[in-house]
């Protein structure tokens, strides 16, 4: 089994939306995947990170659902390392939905994270635009 991680605008199920930027994601998406490639299991946690009034960082919470592969469409380099020194295989794709983001997965069309290079991450675009 693989747990997978991808935040989301609004969690709808395998419809839900990809947000664009991990750590400011209103919430995450959990999925379980078997071996054979089929979910198991999906659901959302929502992401209380200081961001949101919480407490600590959105790659720090993540790390909590012990997941195996986080796939986001932009990130920052200290939660690329942050995650990575924890096991967690961070990747990028330009999926509009969650269940296109698991099958790029599957399929193998996913690259390895980098970090997004603009300050603030404000004004960038990652693929699809919510507004």
């Amino acid at each position: 089994m693989v747990r997978i991680v991808v935040p989301v605008f609004e969690f709808v199920g395998e419809d839900s939306i990809v947000f664009d930027h991990f750590g400011r994601a209103p919430s995450f998406a959990v999925v379980e995947v078997s071996e054979s490639g089929e979910i198991i299991s999906m659901r959302e946690e929502k992401n209380v990170s200081e961001r949101f009034g919480g407490m600590g960082k959105a790659a720090e919470l993540v790390s909590q659902l012990s997941p195996d592969v986080l796939i986001v469409k932009g990130i920052g380099g200290r939660a690329i390392s942050l995650l990575e020194s924890m096991g967690v295989k961070v990747f990028t794709c330009d999926a509009l939905t969650l269940k296109e983001a698991v099958k790029a997965y599957l399929e193998g069309r996913v690259d390895a994270a980098e970090a997004c290079r603009e300050p603030g991450h404000y004004g960038h675009r990652h693929g699809y635009e919510r507004w």
